[in-house]
């Protein structure tokens, strides 16, 4: 074993028995406060159950229990459907600022908070994220605390506490403002992704009825690839095209995820094409019926990084385009890592770009292998 794994090991068990023992103090702790509160001692244990040992081992049973019992006034308030509940506040049991967060259980939470906080300018020092399957009364009040089923699909909620670089009272409300309106876009893009698949699936289909070119296969053949799980929806929306007018509009009601908002577009009404971005202008006039591109904006949702842009045409069936899909998303780990030459269009491109060097560099040459190497990776 090599002598950093040894090193961690050694810290890890170092740690683990004076942990397991300040849960123990901290479960009896809690049992004295079990008659006012029942289920706090099942939360109390669901919250630190999956610690870290380094998180708990300077913390006092004393500070344990006011944490637990502070998070769960939080997490027993009334809260009902899919409500999502922030508080952030100064406590006496950490130096840190703390945020809470309950809400039901979904992909994206916890790294869209980090991502939220990080991009502040604030690091995360403490995380407890347990998942749980809460009972509550008409008021929407919790009143006990059970185990996630295992298909994670019996209503559960995740509860979120964390600590941060400590921060004055007054930037309280603007950071759970901030939390709260990431943790919504977060909710829009899971609740509306198996919808925005949908829609890309319906639309490869019957782009699929029209293809006749090799190169209309190779963009059907990137959105299959999209659809195989390289790609995180996070929204969608379709414009509508008047020929006539040339003007590019938003089709109401019909945004998804993080474009949900129609009024939020720069082209909620009618807008010349003329006025659009020159790119956006050159795609649209030209004769190709897809296009990949980096969005303006940041991820609000899940990672660091730029917006993926996804564009489609929609045509009639003469071949004149009548409407715009566009889709806004990540493209995801597995994406990133699968070999080039698998990943329609973009192997396309570099075949090309390779065709253009081979006759100036020589396919045997140092440089040719490098720009292969380069472009491959």
């Amino acid at each position: 074993m090599p002598a950093a794994a040894k090193t961690t090991s050694a810290v890890v068990a170092k740690t683990a028995k004076p942990t397991a023992r300040l849960i123990d103090r901290l479960a009896a702790a809690v049992s004295a406060q079990a008659k006012l509160q029942p289920a706090l001692g099942a939360f109390a244990a669901a919250l630190v159950a999956q610690a870290d040992p380094t998180e708990l081992v300077n913390r006092t049973p004393a500070h344990l229990l006011a944490m637990a019992q502070a998070a769960w006034a939080h997490a027993r308030a009334p809260r009902r459907g899919r409500a999502v509940r922030v508080q952030v506040s100064n406590p006496g049991y950490t130096y840190h600022t703390v945020a809470h967060v309950i809400m039901p259980d979904q992909p994206f939470v916890v790294d869209t908070l980090w991502l939220t906080l990080n991009r502040l300018g604030l690091e995360v020092h403490h995380t407890f994220h347990p998942v749980l399957r809460l009972t509550r009364d008409a008021q929407g009040r919790a009143t006990a605390v059970g185990p996630a089923s295992a298909q994670r699909d019996q209503g559960e909620e995740v509860f979120v506490h964390l600590e941060f670089d400590s921060q004055p009272d007054t930037a309280l409300a603007t950071l759970t403002q901030a939390l709260q309106q990431a943790l919504a876009e977060a909710q829009a893009a899971v609740e509306d992704f198996a919808a925005m698949a949908k829609r890309l699936r319906d639309y490869a289909t019957a782009q699929a009825k029209q293809v006749k070119t090799s190169q209309d296969q190779e963009y059907l053949a990137f959105v299959d690839w999209l659809l195989a799980g390289n790609f995180i929806f996070l929204g969608a929306r379709t414009y509508d095209y008047n020929a006539a007018r040339d003007t590019l509009q938003v089709r109401v009601g019909e945004g998804l995820g993080l474009l949900r908002q129609d009024q939020a577009s720069s082209v909620f009404k009618p807008t010349k094409l003329a006025q659009l971005a020159p790119n956006l202008q050159k795609y649209l006039r030209g004769g190709g019926w897809l296009n990949i591109n980096k969005g303006l904006q940041k991820s609000t949702v899940h990672r660091e990084g730029d917006i993926d842009f996804i564009s489609l045409k929609v045509t009639d069936n003469r071949g004149q385009m009548v409407a715009e899909q566009r889709y806004i998303g990540l493209f995801t780990s597995k994406a990133y890592t699968a070999p080039v030459a698998s990943i329609p269009v973009v192997r396309q491109k570099i075949g090309q770009i390779l065709d253009l060097e081979r006759p100036n560099l020589g396919v045997n040459s140092h440089n040719y292998k490098a720009l292969v190497s380069i472009l491959e990776n």
